[in-house]
């Protein structure tokens, strides 16, 4: 496997379900905690995640940005001045979601207060970046790429598994 390859993951608490440990146990067995990023919607969830392993870093996403507590980052879909000078005084990531319009990320990319864009299209933000960074390479491949290996889905009717356009 690649070790560049990095894995976001949400959890999902339906009817009572409790996926952390079982979750935890999985990236520890395959020795995966520096490729983790925890991003979830429900703060009872991250607050177990933050117990069962505290040095895999958390995404609170939505809510109220003062609730992030311990968790070291926070995500919504738009962008407030308000949130962005609350999370820079208290030290944590501020990232951006559902931005897939090339003028948004373009708006976005170069703000200080915002640390990641996160969007269904990483080859468009790959190449503003590029552009930006390194005047205008316009000759690189971005398009996705397939990973050889295969995807295993452990589901159940309290713990569905969303898959959207190939990525679950």
């Amino acid at each position: 496997s690649d070790p560049n390859i990095k894995f976001m993951i949400e959890t999902r608490v339906i009817d009572g379900t409790n996926m952390e440990k079982p979750l935890v146990k999985l990236i520890e067995r395959y020795h995966l905690q520096t490729r983790i990023l925890f991003e979830l919607f429900s703060l009872k969830s991250l607050q177990k995640l933050a117990q069962l392993a505290p040095a895999i870093p958390r995404t609170q996403l939505g809510g109220d940005y003062h609730d992030i507590g311990d968790n070291q980052c926070y995500a919504n879909a738009y962008y407030s001045s308000a949130a962005a000078e609350y999370l820079m005084e208290h030290d944590k990531k501020y990232f951006l979601s559902g931005f897939n319009s090339t003028s948004k990320m373009k708006l976005y990319l170069n703000n200080p207060a915002v640390d990641e864009l996160l969007t269904d299209f990483p080859g468009r933000i790959a190449q503003l970046y590029l552009k930006k960074s390194l005047n205008n390479i316009d000759n690189i491949d971005y398009s996705p790429k397939k990973i050889n290996g295969k995807l295993y889905i452990k589901n159940s009717k309290k713990c569905p598994v969303t898959i959207f356009r190939g990525y679950g």
